[in-house]
């Protein structure tokens, strides 16, 4: 009998991850950084506090619109653990204090290798909440997707991982609901690579006395548009554990194309296309990948539109991958994974930014990808942007950053990277455009000093008319309620624009480029950018 929630879910990468992405894609959670000095040490409340008597906070090693992460050690087992706490802006919400119970009390009922293991939940004498969860070391599979695809005979075995899991947790009654790149986090254990689930902050339970419990009002999206079921889009009120199965298809076709199946130039594109249009092939997106044409059908089939035609379960799903490439081990190896690099940064969900052109050809001959009737989507998608933004901005501030959704596919893991990340820190960066100084006597504007990265680096960053360098660069801009809008441009990819808000404690996201690829025949919509309002 399948599980249901009597309440449409989509929530996610624009209306958060459950704290540190928390969402679209910053450097994950539970990890930790040896050398980092954390500036805010010294005036940060939390360290040097014990927590339940036992746990002692060193230092901070994540945050994010809704929750904070901390490096605590066990006075007594000399053990280190990460605790999340919730921000003062959020302590006083209910519903964000009953996310942070289910998230401890999802993970901790599953009790599954493959997913992050949560040892306590618990309230301080202030009243603050927060749960503790073993400490990883490694990166985000977001993280491991940022240097192109992924190998079959690496992403298959890293996939049956994340099935196990949430085959465990669907037994339960537990339906994810927000599974992405940046919920699945890649560590090492004897040797070899071991996939982590995070973030079962927005999960439904399904309780026995079949009473749910409310997270979200009825109509509210949940979950992460680009991984987000043709039934979540379309605002459907029964959620179950399939949306978990199409999230897992959109996720593989990702690592093995370097790209996601759908993508748009607004959320509104976006849902609209997880809801009507096909998924095209894996082959027609990135022609560099080679796959067993039994793979193809079966990620086709996890992104059918009707989830009656979908695999029920992820146990089926594993099964049908491993008949379709018999010969992958169950785990990859852990030179897998690239040279282990904590740290302490926070992860900010990113959405792909747009190519002007359409996608290739999709399956509009296979009956199983029937598009169904758009203008029910279309009336919840409206709705729903006007949800985003409203919640984006009021709930998650500062810490969401958005990058623009893309169509263009990345090469395949054998094609040389075109350059390998640059150091953030704008250490070698262009000099940045400085201000002349102002007329004696007068005060001169504040200015909010500001990191401009991209990945590849050596992108040309404009505004309007004015350039101010090459990335990675560090500059500073006039503090304003005007928006600006910033331009990226390098040779070989796809101009990418980003509007900030020039406010105190801004934090421009990195900014991904995408490849160019042939045009294809006309059909995109077009141009457009998503805004960005940070530092609030």
């Amino acid at each position: 009998m399948q599980e249901t929630v009597d309440e449409p879910a989509i929530s996610g990468t624009a209306i958060g991850p459950a704290d540190v992405r928390d969402t679209p894609h910053v450097k994950p959670k539970f990890s930790v950084e040896d050398d980092a000095e954390d500036p805010g040490a010294e005036t940060d409340p939390w360290i040097g506090r014990t927590l339940s008597n036992v746990y002692l906070v060193e230092e901070k090693i994540g945050e994010g619109g809704m929750g904070s992460v901390y490096l605590a050690r066990h006075i007594h087992l000399e053990k280190a653990f990460a605790v999340k706490v919730l921000v003062d802006s959020v302590r006083g919400k209910n519903n964000a204090v009953e996310r942070l119970k289910q998230e401890a009390m999802a993970a901790a009922s599953i009790d599954h290798e493959s997913i992050v293991d949560v040892v306590n939940f618990d309230r301080t004498e202030d009243g603050a909440v927060f749960i503790v969860m073993e400490l990883l070391k490694g990166e985000a599979l977001f993280d491991a997707l940022g240097r192109g695809p992924i190998a079959l005979h690496r992403a298959l075995p890293i996939t049956f991982q994340i099935c196990r899991a949430l085959h465990a947790a669907h037994e339960r009654g537990i339906v994810h609901r927000d599974l992405k790149p940046e919920n699945v986090f890649l560590t090492e254990k004897h040797g070899r690579t071991i996939a982590k689930i995070l973030d079962f902050g927005i999960s439904k339970v399904k309780k026995a006395e079949a009473e749910e419990v409310r997270m979200t009002k009825t109509g509210q999206l949940v979950g992460t548009p680009l991984y987000m079921s043709p039934e979540q889009a379309r605002g459907e009120s029964e959620i179950d554990r399939r949306v978990d199965v199409y999230a897992m298809g959109v996720m593989l076709f990702e690592m093995l194309t370097g790209t996601p199946p759908f993508d748009g130039r607004n959320y509104f594109e976006l849902l609209w296309k997880h809801g009507n249009e096909p998924p095209p092939r894996m082959l027609d997106i990135n022609p560099n990948v080679h796959l067993p044409e039994a793979v193809e059908d079966v990620v086709a089939r996890a992104l059918a539109k009707d989830r009656e035609i979908r695999f029920q379960t992820m146990e089926e799903l594993e099964r049908a991958l491993m008949g379709a490439a018999p010969d992958m081990p169950e785990f990859p190896s852990a030179p897998s994974l690239p040279p282990e690099r904590p740290s302490s940064e926070p992860r900010r969900a990113k959405m792909k930014a747009a190519d002007p052109t359409p996608r290739s050809r999709a399956r509009e001959d296979d009956p199983k990808l029937a598009v169904k009737n758009p203008w029910p989507l279309i009336a919840v998608a409206l709705g729903a942007l006007l949800v985003v933004g409203a919640v984006v901005y009021a709930v998650f501030g500062t810490d969401r950053a958005v990058e623009p959704i893309s169509t263009a596919s990345a090469d395949r893991a054998e094609v040389p990277d075109p350059g390998p990340r640059e150091d953030p820190t704008g250490a070698d960066s262009a000099e940045a455009v400085t201000p002349t100084d102002p007329p004696s006597g007068v005060t001169p504007p504040p200015r909010v000093s500001v990191h401009l990265v991209s990945h590849p680096a050596g992108a040309t960053v404009r505004v309007g008319d004015q350039t101010l360098g090459e990335t990675p660069l560090a500059t500073a801009l006039d503090v304003g309620d005007d928006p600006l809008t910033l331009t990226y441009e390098r040779d070989g990819y796809l101009a990418q624009t980003i509007t900030i808000v020039p406010v105190v404690g801004l934090e421009v996201p990195e900014v991904r480029l995408r490849r160019r690829r042939r045009a294809q025949p006309s059909g995109g919509t077009g141009g457009g950018t998503l805004p960005i309002k940070t530092g609030m």
